[in-house]
């Protein structure tokens, strides 16, 4: 048995493709302490650069499924979305054809009724939509991370626009891409949208002890006149 808040820790440090995690994670169970869990059981999606897989804490142990489309949340089960992905199979990039004598008013029309609200079910949606059709034939590292950032904040929750049941914002604190070449890990935050970038030298990855760097906590606003 594992801790939820140690399986990060025990994946990344054992194992070195999915395969491997796959073996590794078949034999253990996901247990947590009193208040260590959040209230929403954590799913993980474990990738490799080659191929994807979701470990999921469900009712009957920790379920290990292939993950195609590269995209989970924490709730409901990846089974779920795969099953309501299939409603949007139509939606396309370009626009649908005119009928005779009729100039459509814009783009984009092709994606309408992509899911547009902020629910897990919403953003999982619009989430694969848009892996998939923005981040192909990118051109270097970077023009990759910059396709998958704007991936991730049309599914960001801005402040204010979901609250908990206290009322209180909840709101995506940050977003991160790690590019597994290199290797480099890149950040933004609710705060300042500067990308943060930490390549992993040979010196840090032998380093012993935690490492911390600084981070801008304001918006980064270059004056240009």
């Amino acid at each position: 048995s594992v801790a939820a808040s140690d399986l990060n820790t025990l994946v990344l440090g054992l194992c070195r493709s999915v395969d491997e995690a796959r073996e590794m994670l078949s034999r253990l169970s996901v247990s947590g302490a009193e208040g260590d869990l959040p209230t929403t059981p954590l799913h993980w999606l474990i990738a490799d650069g080659r191929e994807a897989m979701a470990a999921e804490p469900l009712s009957g142990g920790l379920s290990l499924t292939d993950d195609p489309g590269g995209v989970l949340t924490n709730s409901p089960p990846l089974s779920y979305h795969m099953t309501r992905l299939d409603d949007f199979r139509a939606l396309s990039p370009k626009n649908p054809p005119a009928a005779d004598g009729v100039v459509l008013y814009s783009r984009g029309m092709g994606a309408i009724g992509l899911p547009g609200g902020f629910s897990s079910s919403a953003r999982f949606v619009r989430a694969a939509f848009l892996r998939e059709n923005c981040t192909a034939a990118v051109d270097g590292a970077e023009e990759a991370v910059g396709r998958a950032l704007d991936v991730l904040s049309s599914v960001s929750l801005p402040r204010g626009a979901v609250l908990s049941d206290e009322g209180e914002p909840v709101y995506t604190r940050y977003s991160a891409v790690m590019d597994m070449e290199s290797p480099s890990y890149y950040l933004t935050t609710a705060t300042c949208r500067t990308v943060h970038r930490l390549t992993l030298s040979d010196a840090l990855r032998d380093e012993c002890r935690i490492s911390t760097f600084p981070l801008y906590r304001e918006e980064n606003i270059a004056q240009i006149g």
